[in-house]
């Protein structure tokens, strides 16, 4: 017959391999699934003049960030598409893991700058949302360049600050064929599969798929005005001759969820960036 102690001892380690293999209360430990990223809403008001993806950036303050925030979760979504690196696109740009001054510190991490970032990723992950991490925005033309000759640097970078712990998906960058090459695209490809063995997403200029061998998702976008049967024919239509997952990703500058819901109906794309 067990004892009283016994019982405690027993309870005690039922209790502890609990919390080893789910974690604390409340909280998820592993990141949200990628074909769990859903809904995702990243620009709002007038031309897109309130970017979403641009919320990791040190240069906005608490108040803006938990606006943006605060606005994207309101309306439903389960992930946020993040950009790591910026230097020109939209609002609170010019910021990386290494500060604004990426060419010139590239590999040296910015402690003041990854400090807020990386406090914004675990909020997010903590908070049950999907973290899609973007390596680099258009308007960037130089810092992409900087990047693609050596992109281990910022692999590493990432992956020392533990980003990639909580992604669930990493995007090589926004409208790819803007700046890179095939041959860019291929170290950029190739660097990030040295620390991650997670689907990876790639995202042209619209109607461009040019890149889709470099990764696992399309991250489609269309001119904004596009009917939405047009988009939806074309979603179809690159998911046939790609043999990639799509994700309808920009649709148009603004949310539109009668678009995204009827994309989604209609199976085209697993996933929206208009919600």
């Amino acid at each position: 017959m067990k004892t009283k102690f016994t019982k405690s001892l027993f309870t005690i380690a039922l209790i502890s391999l609990s919390l080893f293999f789910v974690g604390c209360p409340g909280k998820r430990v592993k990141p949200l699934a990628w074909d769990k990223c859903t809904l995702s809403s990243n620009w709002h008001g007038k031309n897109a003049n309130m970017r979403i993806m641009n919320i990791l950036s040190p240069n906005m303050g608490e108040s803006s960030f938990n606006d943006r925030y605060n606005w994207a979760k309101s309306r439903g979504v389960n992930y946020f598409n993040l950009f790591v690196v910026n230097k020109a696109d939209g609002e609170y740009a010019k910021y990386s893991p290494f500060g604004q001054n990426f060419t010139g510190n590239y590999g040296n991490i910015d402690k003041a700058s990854t400090d807020i970032m990386t406090k914004r990723i675990k909020k997010m992950h903590d908070d049950g949302m999907g973290v899609v991490l973007w390596l680099m925005a258009d308007d960037s033309n130089d810092w992409a360049k900087k990047f693609a000759s050596n992109p281990q640097p910022l692999i590493d970078a990432i992956d020392k600050l533990g980003w990639f712990k909580y992604a669930s998906i990493i995007v090589l960058g926004l409208e790819m064929d803007e700046y890179w090459n095939s041959t860019q695209v291929n170290a950029v490809y190739s660097a990030t599969r040295t620390k991650w063995n997670g689907m990876i997403g790639t995202h042209h200029t619209s109607g461009k798929y040019s890149f889709f061998n470099f990764g696992d998702i399309v991250f489609y976008q269309v001119n904004p005005g596009t009917a939405t049967g047009t988009i939806i024919s074309q979603c179809k239509n690159v998911g046939a001759k790609t043999g990639k997952k799509i994700v309808a990703f920009e649709i148009e500058r603004q949310e539109d969820r009668n678009k995204c819901q009827q994309i989604l109906n209609s199976k085209a794309a697993y996933s929206v960036g208009n919600w």
